[in-house]
């Protein structure tokens, strides 16, 4: 599926950028407000673009929620968000004035850096819990060299992975606290492409690949009953990308019947039952679907034209309600709507333009309902 998420936060935005004007509030955008007890509150981190800026907050039921860039001419974006305690944290990245992106968090709107080995060098948080008291943001640490180096901080302490033998320049694209213990996610550099990995703390597990010739990624992860479920896509370097997860370590493929490609974005269990969210082609086209326990159910499309790129990126399961946040492109491929699924039906979010000439982007990277 052509898309054109940040995928692992290494890519940029290709817009060009404008001036913006963050004096006032843009509309739709408010403060957060704490919800009323018990009731369900849907957070959706990502972006939306505003006159070729990618201005980094999230929506609270379906509420815009800008947060501060460290530059307001300069993309920022919301990778991973949690809620603990009363506090939303956003984690992603922020571009400085020499256009590399720090990586950080936002807890409410306060922004915080995080240490950096090269700040001549983009780096990024691509996933965040908080678990203990502790943030914890998994991503990537550009290296004195420029080459993305794989690891996590913990409470602002950064720790780095080890890539697997051979293998180097990892990303952690994934990251969950089970038990005390810190499992992340992703995929490092071997050979002639990317491998699967995920780590339990700096440890690294090597993952099965359909060819060796083509990459590999872990994008999501998640720990249920004692067993690692990490899950994204391997490449079979005939088709292309083929969606599954890595149960115990072994390649399990998740395409429906018919599709020959596809991918996994996100995972996550409750209730005895392992849910997954992504896309393939069962029937020929690229669609955004969901999976409970292998199965798979393709989403409905958003009624505003829908083009060839909609995307289900991730996925939270709360109570019987299933939640997947994603985007739709309309069928001239200029504007991408953000949004998410409740229980199959889509539900749009507002943008900070809406200027079709322009064209403009909009994501919804990582959903989360509390309580």
């Amino acid at each position: 599926m052509e898309r054109t998420v940040l995928r692992a936060g290494l890519a940029v935005l290709s817009a060009a950028i404008l001036t913006v004007l963050l004096g006032c509030p843009p509309a739709g955008q408010g403060p957060y407000t704490p919800p009323v007890s018990g009731t369900p509150v849907v957070y959706a981190g990502g972006f939306s673009e505003n006159k070729g800026v990618s201005v980094p907050g999230y929506w609270q039921d379906g509420t815009w929620v800008g947060l501060s860039p460290l530059y307001a001419t300069q993309n920022a974006q919301v990778n991973s968000i949690y809620v603990s305690a009363g506090t939303v944290y956003s984690g992603g990245w922020a571009m400085d004035s020499g256009s590399h992106q720090v990586p950080g968090y936002w807890a409410g709107d306060t922004w915080t850096p995080l240490s950096q080995t090269n700040t001549s060098a983009s780096s990024s948080v691509n996933a965040l819990v908080v678990s203990g008291g502790y943030v914890y943001a998994g991503g990537s640490n550009a290296d004195a060299n420029g080459n993305p180096s794989g690891g996590y901080w913990a409470n602002g302490k950064w720790t780095s992975v080890t890539p697997p033998s051979g293998d180097s320049q990892c990303v952690v694209t994934s990251i969950e606290v089970s038990g005390g213990t810190v499992y992340s996610g992703g995929y490092c550099l071997g050979g002639k492409s990317f491998v699967p990995v995920y780590w339990t703390g700096q440890t690294p597990t090597p993952l099965s690949e359909l060819s060796s010739n083509a990459a590999s990624e872990v994008l999501a992860i998640v720990v249920s009953g004692g067993q690692v479920y990490p899950a994204g896509y391997s490449n079979d370097a005939v088709n292309g990308d083929v969606a599954g997860d890595w149960p115990s370590g072994k390649w399990a493929s998740l395409l429906p019947s018919k599709a020959t490609v596809g991918e996994v974005y996100g995972i996550a269990a409750s209730g005895g039952s392992l849910y997954a969210s992504g896309w393939s082609n069962p029937t020929g086209s690229n669609i955004p679907g969901t999976w409970v326990n292998g199965t798979w159910s393709a989403l409905s499309l958003p009624t505003n034209g829908a083009g060839t790129s909609t995307s289900a990126l991730s996925i939270f399961v709360h109570g019987s309600d299933v939640y997947v946040g994603g985007y739709s492109e309309d069928t001239k491929a200029v504007l991408e709507i953000p949004g998410y699924w409740l229980n199959g039906a889509w539900v749009s979010l507002p943008t900070l333009s809406s200027d079709s000439t322009l064209g403009f982007y909009s994501q919804v990277s990582s959903i989360f309902v509390s309580p």
